[in-house]
């Protein structure tokens, strides 16, 4: 059924978590062309939640976090309210935006191989997977599932998003 709905130009994922991640999405009842932020809640996935975060756009500027998952606090930081843009380069920041905005007035997924600077001043690539999710009298949301392709040290966080060194839009069947 998921790959029905999937067109065939499907990225190949780096990591089991993204591709989990990207058939639950799949899978979410839906009324449209995407699922409903409820529907997305009220599935949680043990296996990749503490990997998933909420984010809302509010302006160009500001695109805040709602929800931060426990791996992703751990990786870097209580997020929960803040601004995604604080922690990405200067330059990176038009990008995110224009991502963002692209994946919930599409609608349309995202994937990405995501370098990263750490507090220990070590780059690391993390997976990013992000789709929209529909709410009532209000905008979209998206959500995103992230996995680093290697561990983070211990004591090591991540304090800046850098670059998008791979990426793939994700057409949804229909849209």
């Amino acid at each position: 059924m998921v790959r029905d709905m999937i067109r065939d130009n499907m990225p190949g994922y780096k990591t089991a978590t993204a591709k989990a991640f990207v058939a639950h999405w799949f899978a979410l009842p839906r009324e449209g062309p995407i699922p409903t932020l409820a529907a997305f809640l009220d599935r949680p996935v043990p296996s990749f939640q503490p990997r998933v975060a909420l984010a809302e756009i509010i302006s160009d500027t500001d695109v805040r976090y709602r929800l931060v998952g426990t791996e992703l606090v751990d990786g870097f930081g209580e997020r929960t309210g803040h601004n995604i843009l604080e922690i990405a380069a200067p330059a990176l920041r038009p990008e995110l935006v224009a991502i963002f905005r692209r994946v919930v007035s599409e609608p349309c997924g995202y994937r990405a191989l995501i370098e990263a600077l750490t507090n220990q001043k070590r780059e690391i690539t993390f997976e990013t997977v992000l789709f929209p999710l529909s709410r009532p009298a209000a905008p979209p949301v998206i959500v995103g599932c992230n996995e680093t392709l290697r561990e983070l040290q211990r004591d090591e966080a991540l304090v800046r998003f850098e670059r998008a060194v791979e990426s793939n839009w994700i057409e949804l069947a229909g849209s």
